[in-house]
């Protein structure tokens, strides 16, 4: 007697036995490749800010030290981005130096003022104060050049001086954070 029951799980066996057979035959015939690309892109900054001269106040003999535009402690930096463009500038800076002893909260005074140069020599006397600490200014002023724009980078200057106020404060050391943001149009 012949049994109907027909045993489809020995029929999936031997079925994939034959597939793996068949896989590992055919497979030295066939090639399988894989491309891997590794991109590297070095791209110059449109705008880049260096430290010329750090702000020094000096040391202090009087109540009230003032750094004007020209003097030596004056803060400089120099800023490079095509000539055409602008500049936002926006610096935040603390209305006190806080004394560094964590056990005291004397602090000093600050105001601090800003001016930049932007005809293409590092000239304090050519230098226009900013409005408070904020503004906007072309990389390279252009007025009075007749010849055609040409995209190169140049150099504008950013200068930091002011005033601070010791009087009644003791001795020591004392900090602030001053922060420069520069945005790039």
């Amino acid at each position: 007697m012949i049994s109907r029951h027909f045993n489809y799980k020995l029929l999936f066996r031997v079925a994939f036995g034959m597939a793996l057979c068949l896989m590992a035959i055919a497979a030295p015939f066939f090639t399988a490749s894989a491309q891997f690309l590794r991109i590297e892109l070095d791209v110059e900054s449109e705008l880049n800010a260096h430290n010329i001269h750090a702000l020094n106040f000096g040391f202090l003999q009087e109540d009230i030290s003032e750094l004007n535009l020209g003097d030596n402690g004056v803060g400089i930096f120099s800023i490079a981005g095509y000539k055409g463009n602008y500049i936002n500038i926006n610096i935040n800076a603390p209305e006190y130096l806080v004394h560094s002893s964590i056990t005291s909260d004397n602090r000093i005074l600050l105001d601090l003022k800003a001016a930049y140069a932007n005809r293409g020599v590092e000239d304090h006397t050519t230098a226009i104060p900013l409005s408070g600490l904020s503004g906007r200014y072309a990389v390279r002023d252009r007025s009075g050049e007749s010849r055609p724009y040409n995209p190169t980078m140049e150099h504008s200057w950013l200068y930091l001086y002011g005033e601070i106020n010791t009087a009644g404060a003791p001795e020591g050391r004392y900090l602030g954070t001053v922060t420069i943001r520069l945005e790039y149009e």
